[in-house]
Parts: structure tokens; sequence; C-alpha cells
């Protein structure tokens, strides 16, 4: 038996046969196989079988599928979807073949498989990178609908072949995953002992990336309420807590007593986030609102590095109450009078994964922590953490 790869395939080459005759034959070859052998292959690679009868000596025939036979014999493929998916995320191919770890060329053979599959243009080259087409953007659409039936089948068969077993990996940013991640997985090993994980610490820019491929499970992010995130439509969010940002400054600063409005520390060096981080674009977007430009000169996502810096009076910073790990005698903590500003803490999970007995655990275990700090009601809503709990 010959094994053929979609509607590239050799068949007989019969001297009494005239060419006319060879898409009936081959056609006839391929029903026989699909009916006969199921010889739709893993990896969503579909490959026919052609019978014994057609091997005396083989030619090279390349026929054009018309729809229904497209629908037949060529199924797009998940895998290759979620490769597309990760095209549109990133815009560009080599990007996306790093986040996948997959070589550009590969991520590039793919989507013409892909392509092929669907029988229409799916990407188009502007500049150096590539976009969607229209048909690709609603590809794609489809794709996050797909991938999200897909993880709630994998989390039903999770809860019936597991229960609560198996490795779950998790994410949080720094300051979330020592108030909030590390007691919910303390709590979880206590309630669930068989029950493995991984952590990591890492900024939503590099963690939410890491779920939507599937390298975490989920994980905890934080956004401002001046730079709201845009819906992800592969990505279930659940709030935990909303925290007010403050600003800390020396305790020697002449505007130390009592609220202050941004405006009055226009002239004042600021120490923010690094480059390309939401704390450092949160930082820009409120002091513009007020009326200036920052001096960002200093940077760190540690907020310890940063609450160092203010204490040794090398500026000011905007800082929410969970990066408080104790008390600061040489810093001042004013409420903003003029702008408010507050920062969300949400947990993520991939659309439809959370049946997974592990997901739904490590979900109520991160709400009750959150709620220990300050609290979100039983019905999920996020709670203000007020001045009170600096």
């Amino acid at each position: 038996m010959r094994f053929l790869e979609g509607a590239d395939y050799e068949r007989q080459s019969d001297t009494g046969k005239r060419q006319a005759d060879r898409a009936q034959v081959v056609d006839t070859a391929l029903a026989e196989a699909v009916t006969e052998h199921g010889c739709l292959l893993p990896n969503s690679r579909i490959l026919y079988c052609l019978h014994e009868y057609h091997r005396p000596t083989y030619t090279s025939v390349q026929l054009p599928l018309t729809s229904e036979s497209r629908k037949l014999y060529l199924m797009i493929s998940v895998n290759r979807l979620r490769v597309l998916r990760e095209v549109k995320a990133r815009g560009s191919i080599a990007r996306a073949a790093e986040a996948l770890f997959m070589t550009p060329s590969a991520v590039s053979q793919q989507m013409g498989v892909l392509e092929r599959e669907a029988g229409v243009e799916l990407l188009e080259r502007v500049g150096r990178g590539v976009r969607l087409t229209s048909a690709g953007e609603k590809l794609v659409v489809h794709a996050e609908r797909v991938l999200a039936v897909l993880e709630e089948a994998e989390a039903d068969m999770e809860a019936i072949a597991e229960g609560m077993a198996g490795t779950l990996h998790v994410a949080a940013f720094p300051t979330a995953a020592r108030t909030l991640l590390v007691p919910a997985l303390g709590a979880l090993r206590k309630q669930h002992p068989q029950l493995e994980f991984t952590m990591s610490d890492l900024e939503p820019e590099e963690s939410l990336p890491a779920l939507k491929v599937g390298q975490l499970d989920l994980v905890v992010t934080y956004e401002f309420d001046h730079l709201p995130e845009p819906e992800d439509p592969g990505i279930e969010r659940r709030p935990l807590l909303t925290e007010p940002m403050w600003i800390a400054m020396p305790s020697d600063h002449p505007l130390a007593a009592g609220s202050v409005r941004m405006r009055e520390l226009k002239d004042d060096q600021w120490i923010v986030g690094r480059d390309g981080s939401p704390f450092l674009d949160v930082q820009i977007r409120v002091a513009n609102e007020a009326g200036f430009n920052p001096r960002v000169d200093l940077q760190s996502n540690d907020y310890q590095v940063i609450l160092a810096a203010v204490g040794e009076g090398l500026g000011v910073a905007l800082v929410p109450p969970m990066a408080r790990l104790a008390d600061y005698p040489g810093i001042v903590f004013a409420e903003i009078s003029d702008i408010e500003v507050n920062r969300a803490v949400v947990a993520n999970i991939r659309r439809g994964s959370g049946g997974s007995p592990a997901i739904a655990a490590a979900l109520e275990a991160l709400a009750d922590a959150a709620r220990r700090r300050g609290g979100i009601p039983s019905a999920g809503a996020a709670t203000r953490l007020g001045p009170e709990r600096l």
C-alpha cells in the first residue's frame, strides 16, 4: 500500500488509458481508501492510500481540489491554527517562531500548508513583516473559539482521568507572587498533596504570551485603569483585587505632609519601571494628564529597589500597597488628590480551561489569598484595597 499526501500523489500510468481518465481513477482510489482504511493520520498531515493494484508504474500527478473535495480530503489543522494565532499576536513570523520554539522556516511552511487547507491566502507581506489578510483575521476568530472548546474538552477529560493530580504551571509578577501566589500554593500543597506545580515570577508582558501557547496554565497579572487592556478572546480573566497607587516620597520632601497633586511634582525625578513595562507607561500617561512630561531617568521593575531609591532621596514614585513589605521610616506615602490611579490584580487562564480540577483549585486558593489581604467577595468582583491596608 502506498501513502500519498494531499492532492500530490502517484498513480498507475497504463499505455491503454487516456490522460483524461486520471482524475476519475485517483478520485475513486482516494474515496475507497478513506472508506476502507480510514487513513487520516496523526499530526494533521492528511495522507491517503492507493491500493496495490495501482502500482505497476507510477507517474506524478497533481490535480486541483474542488471545495467539496477539500472538505473531504483536507481538514484545517488545530496546531496550525495555533501557529496562525501567534503570528497575529506577535506581528511577525520570526517572533512567532521564537514563542513557539520553532524555526522561522518551519512557521512559514506551516502557514503555507494552512493556506492550502483553507483554500485562501491568510498572510500578506508588509515591508519586512507580515500581516493577516481579511480571511486570516476571520480564521483567527474561529481559531479562538475552537481552541477554547478544546480546552474545555481537555479539562473534562482531565477531571475524569486524573482528578486533582498532575502538574500545574503558574506565574505571577513579583509582588503578587510574594503576597498572593506563594500563600495560595502553600494552601494547595496542604489540601492536595498529590498536585505538583512549577512557579515563575514574570511580568505580564512575559507571562501572558506563555499562557497563550500553553507553557503556563495560570498567570497573575496587573493592569492600570489609565491603561485599559484590550480583551483577548483566548484568555479568561478573574479579578482578584484593586489597589490605589500612592506617591512615595522622601520624608523631608517639601510636600511630604498630607495629600499631593500630581502637577506639584512636575519638577521631581520619577523612579519608574523599565522601558516597555506598564509601570513606566502609566507613569507617563498620568503625568501627561496632569500637564507635564516626567523625568524618568531611574528605572527598575523591583519595587524594593524603587523604595530604596526614594529613601535615599533620589526621587518620587507611584507605589501600590502590595509593594510595602515593612515600615519605611525615611519615606512618606501620600494620597494623590487630583488624579485617581488604581491597579487591578487579575488571575488569567486560557479560555475553556477553568473546568480543570487543578486550575479551579488554584483559582479558589488565589481568591482566598486576596480575601485575606483585603478581600474579594464570594461573587468574585474586585475589591479596593484602601489606605488602611497600607
